[in-house]
C-alpha cells in the first residue's frame, strides 16, 4: 500500500493513478513534474518502471531515491521485490539489513527478512526477526513460521547435542500452541536421545493425539514402546503405520522388531 506524504500537487495525482493501476498516466505526470526534496518522485518513477518490468530504470530511480533519503524503507522494499524478481535475491540481504538500522520496527521489514533469511537457510536469524514481527503483531501465521522455525532448528541442536536448547524451543512451541503436535514429537525425540524411553512414549501419545495420521510420529511411538517392553501397544501403532503407509520401509522393519518382542513374552 503506497504511503500518503505530503507534497506537490503532481505528486499526488500520480500516487493516485498508480493506486488506480494507471501507470502510464503515472509515468507521464512524474517525469515532467520537479525534483521535490525526499526523494518521493524518483521512489514512484521506480515503482512504475519496475510494474513495467523495465528493472534497470526501476533500480536506477529507487537508489536515486535513497540518495536523497537514505530512510526510505519503501525504496529499499521495492528494490528487494526487483531483486526476488530477477533472481537476485542475494543482493537483498545486505540492503534490507541496511534498512532495518533505519527503522527497525517496521512491520513490512522485518517480514522481507524473516523470507530472505529463510531462503539462505539462516534459520537462527530468520526467527529472530520472526519472533519481533510476533511481538508487534500476534497472530496465528506468524505463530505456525516461529514454529516450524523453532523445530527446524532443534532437529539440528538434538543433532549437536544441545538438548537443553532445543527443550526449551520445544516448551515454546507448546506454549505458542498446545495444540499443535511439533512441541510434543520434539519434547518426545528429546527424550529418546536422553534415553528416557517412559516419557518418550507419554509425550509422543500426546502428539499423536494431535495429529493421529502422522508417519513419524507413529513410527517413533512405535519404537520407544518397543524400548519399553511394551510390544502389544507398539503393534496397535505399528499396524496403524502399516495401514496408513504400508510401503513405508521403517515402519516395515519396526514390524519385526515387534513381532521379536512378543514373541519373547
Amino acid at each position: 500500500m503506497i504511503k500518503e506524504y505530503d507534497g506537490e500537487e503532481s505528486l499526488e495525482e500520480a500516487k493516485k493513478k498508480i493506486l488506480e493501476g494507471n501507470y502510464s498516466e503515472a509515468r507521464n505526470i512524474l517525469e515532467q513534474s520537479a525534483h521535490d526534496e525526499y526523494g518521493h518522485r524518483y521512489y514512484y518513477l521506480g515503482i512504475v518502471y519496475a510494474n513495467d518490468k523495465d528493472y534497470e530504470k526501476a533500480e536506477s530511480y529507487l537508489y536515486k531515491t535513497l540518495e536523497v533519503n537514505e530512510e526510505h524503507i519503501g525504496a529499499y522494499l521495492s528494490l528487494a521485490d526487483i531483486y526476488n524478481d530477477t533472481g537476485r535475491l542475494e543482493l537483498s540481504k545486505p540492503l534490507l539489513e541496511k534498512a532495518y538500522g533505519h527503522d527497525p520496527d517496521n512491520a513490512n521489514l522485518l517480514s522481507y527478512l524473516v523470507g530472505v533469511y529463510m531462503h539462505f537457510d539462516e534459520f537462527d536469524n530468520a526467527l529472530t526477526f520472526a519472533r519481533k514481527l510476533y511481538d508487534k503483531s500476534p497472530n496465528d501465521e506468524i505463530a505456525n513460521l516461529i514454529i516450524m522455525l523453532l523445530d527446524k532448528i532443534s532437529v539440528e541442536l538434538i543433532k549437536s547435542g544441545d538438548l537443553d536448547l532445543a527443550e526449551s524451543n520445544a516448551q515454546e512451541i507448546i506454549s505458542l500452541n498446545e495444540d499443535h503436535q511439533r512441541g510434543y514429537r520434539l519434547m518426545g525425540l528429546i527424550r529418546q536421545t536422553q534415553k528416557n524411553y517412559k516419557s518418550a512414549v507419554d509425550y509422543f501419545i500426546k502428539a499423536l493425539q494431535r495429529d493421529q495420521n502422522d508417519l513419524y510420529i507413529l513410527n517413533s511411538l512405535t519404537r520407544n514402546l518397543v524400548q519399553v517392553g511394551d510390544g502389544y501397544s507398539a503393534q496397535l501403532s505399528n499396524n496403524k503405520a502399516l495401514e496408513l503407509y504400508p510401503d513405508d520401509k521403517i515402519a516395515n522393519e519396526l514390524k519385526k522388531s515387534v513381532e521379536n518382542l512378543i514373541k519373547s513374552y
